[in-house]
């Protein structure tokens, strides 16, 4: 007697499971996790995008690592075939570009994975006194892209993505003081600024900034409860 053909392909007949969609930010954050663990362990660019583009969990981003993943191979640097999606911002693309440039891609990726954590932090968390949100996100942001090796002039136009019109007004003649010499601290006084950061984070930030250690300072500021 034949076998029943439901039991024979048993198998085939069961429902398949599909794979859970993240939304683009989520995927993005879960790609760049995957990517540093993948650099981590010494995996070639492309060979690494190739595996994440398998794990992206959103058709948006598998397609985009895709064609990344082709413009790699291709000759262009990662943050150039990175720039060419708008589902990467600005910051991401420069952090990219500072860890090639420096040859440290690994670490850029990894404090790469830190800032999207901190920011994340910076949001649920309350504000330090007299430090408006808008204030410990360019410290998150400004000291991420200042630890891996982003000139300063460039870090500061960056970190004004994502404040307010005030901010970004403020950070604009911040950057226009530190390009004509003038130190961060100063420059951000003279931008009538000091009220957006209180008096606490201008403190820490003069003796970072007089250290050398700016980066440091505001990676510790931008953690604070």
């Amino acid at each position: 007697m034949d076998a029943n053909p439901t039991q024979a392909n048993g198998a085939d007949n069961q429902p398949r499971r599909e794979m859970p969609q993240l939304t683009v930010q989520q995927a993005v954050r879960l790609f760049i996790e995957n990517l540093s663990e993948l650099q981590k362990a010494g995996l070639p660019v492309v060979r690494s995008l190739r595996i994440t583009q398998q794990m992206a969990y959103n058709l948006e981003l598998a397609s985009v690592l895709g064609q990344v993943s082709n413009d790699v191979e291709g000759g262009d640097s990662l943050a150039e075939a990175l720039k060419k999606h708008p589902i990467f911002d600005p910051i991401t693309v420069a952090m990219f570009r500072a860890g090639e440039v420096g040859g440290v891609l690994d670490i850029a990726i990894n404090s790469l994975c830190e800032l999207m954590i901190a920011k994340e932090k910076a949001a649920k968390t309350p504000v330090p006194f007299h430090t408006t949100a808008d204030a410990r996100l360019l410290a998150v942001q400004l000291g991420a892209l200042i630890q891996v090796g982003t000139p300063m002039l460039s870090a500061i136009e960056l970190a004004k993505q994502g404040t307010s019109p005030e901010m970004q007004a403020v950070l604009e003649l911040v950057r226009n003081g530190v390009r004509d010499g003038e130190g961060f601290v100063w420059s951000i006084e003279n931008a009538g600024g000091s009220h957006l950061f209180g008096p606490v984070f201008m403190a820490c930030v003069a003796v970072g900034d007089e250290a050398g250690k700016l980066d440091v300072v505001l990676k510790n500021f931008s953690q604070r409860s």
